[in-house]
């Protein structure tokens, strides 16, 4: 695919062929009559042929018929090759080759070699769109991801979120879905940054901790930022003000846990922070009126609102919106188009539900309540375990004082036969 919108394919048997956006077709094969030669026609049929030393020959025409759409007023130029040629009214082009290609140009694109927008498809790869005047090329996976090349940089974005970005200095970054949809910021914490020619990788995580990886001597290095009461204590005095909107570590719970009830059913217990890139996505699919949001209070607390998502799955949405496309375009709809395989989207449609409960967080006040009664609790544990040391009785005896006052019970049993649980002992003189 070059920049200007032609198209430039290898078969397998070695055959070149040159697809432009105006209709011409160039040929290259190994075997056949024009062995080794290029051979090229035009939207008039007419061809000419080449020999490797640069010496142009003879090739008869191919046949072409026109025809004219009353209403529309397109006009449909065929050719004996296979090709398709489609001139709108309004200027604009559609071309479809012999194995499917389609290459779409702009009225702009049509009147001029420099600007414009020209679309190519193929049956079986991605559609490529072309800004002919910005020299910028965009490919829309089948899987979600865009490839865009422009501007000294090559791109890709996915669907659920995640970019990688290659400028021509060598420089790429990866930005993961969940840093995506919560935001980057100034210090592009979360991001990965690879240096090409120094070999060079390097990740700060939102706390501060850096890590860096170099080939060749520079090997691995680490910076862990850790919290303490003298760093805490630091920014009291330097009047640094935190916000309380923001998660304490001091308060917050492990990441994924779960409650489970008696009954089957259960619920995860998430941090402000741990949703926040759902909750944006999600935003972003209502916008785009792919998803639908229900919020309504909670019964069972007067301070909790539920929070309802339901949407589609967004591959399925992009291979119904690519079907609604290729069944709208010219190519399927003009009687001279036939068009080859045409994908059809799923008959069942996957539906997503995710719902969630949201609770204001502690306050200041109820957070010390909080506090004073664990304080509390440990404190009565720790009071508990001294009272059953207390109550707890300990033999003083060693073991051999043990064994001497068993020797002493064995012989009194033997001199009093009758002394004993239920026995009465003997008195001397009696």
């Amino acid at each position: 695919m070059t920049p200007s919108g032609s198209v430039a394919r290898k078969l397998s048997d070695g055959t070149r062929q040159l697809l432009m956006r105006d209709g011409n077709v160039g040929e290259y094969k190994t075997e056949g009559p024009y062995a080794g030669c290029w051979v090229t026609a035009n939207g008039a049929g007419l061809r000419m042929g080449t020999t490797a030393a640069g010496d142009a020959f003879y090739v008869p025409p191919l046949s072409v018929a026109s025809s004219t759409d009353p209403v529309t007023h397109n006009v449909v130029t065929t050719r004996s090759d296979g090709t398709l040629v489609l001139n709108r009214a309004d200027r604009s082009r559609v071309v479809q080759f012999a194995d499917g290609t389609c290459i779409e140009s702009t009225a702009e694109a049509c009147a001029s070699k420099h600007r414009g927008d020209v679309t190519v498809t193929c049956p079986g790869c991605a559609p490529v769109a072309i800004s002919i005047r910005l020299s910028e090329v965009t490919v829309h996976g089948l899987d979600g991801t865009d490839l865009h090349a422009g501007g000294g940089s090559v791109s890709l974005s996915h669907r659920g979120g995640t970019h990688l970005t290659l400028s021509s200095a060598g420089a790429l970054e990866l930005v993961p879905a969940a840093v995506h949809w919560k935001g980057v910021d100034d210090a592009r914490s979360g991001t990965y940054a690879v240096d090409l020619a120094t070999g060079t990788v390097y990740t700060k995580d939102p706390e501060g901790s850096e890590f860096k990886v170099q080939l060749g001597a520079g090997g691995i290095s680490t910076n862990l930022v850790m919290k303490d009461e003298l760093a805490e204590a630091a920014e009291e005095q330097a009047g640094i003000t935190k916000n309380p909107d923001d998660d304490d570590p001091d308060w917050s719970h492990p990441p994924r846990l779960f409650v489970l009830r008696p009954d089957g059913s259960g619920a995860e217990l998430l941090r402000e922070s741990d949703v926040v890139g759902f909750r944006k996505q999600r935003e972003a699919d209502v916008k785009a009126g792919t998803c639908i949001l229900l919020q309504e209070p909670l019964p069972a607390e007067a301070s909790a609102k539920s929070l309802t998502y339901t949407w589609r799955d967004w591959r399925q949405l992009e291979a119904a919106a690519m079907v609604k496309q290729i069944d709208e375009s010219d190519a399927t709809t003009q009687l001279a188009f036939i068009p080859k395989a045409i994908p059809k989207p799923p008959k069942e449609s996957l539906v997503r539900f995710r719902r969630l409960v949201h609770r204001p967080p502690l306050s200041a006040a109820d957070r010390q309540i909080l506090e004073r009664e664990i304080s509390q609790m440990n404190e009565f544990r720790l009071q508990e375990e001294e009272r059953a040391t207390e109550m707890h009785v300990v033999d003083g005896r060693s073991d051999e004082e043990k064994a001497a006052e068993l020797d002493i019970q064995r012989e009194l049993l033997e001199v009093f036969p009758g002394m004993g649980p239920g026995g009465e002992v003997p008195t001397v003189g009696g």
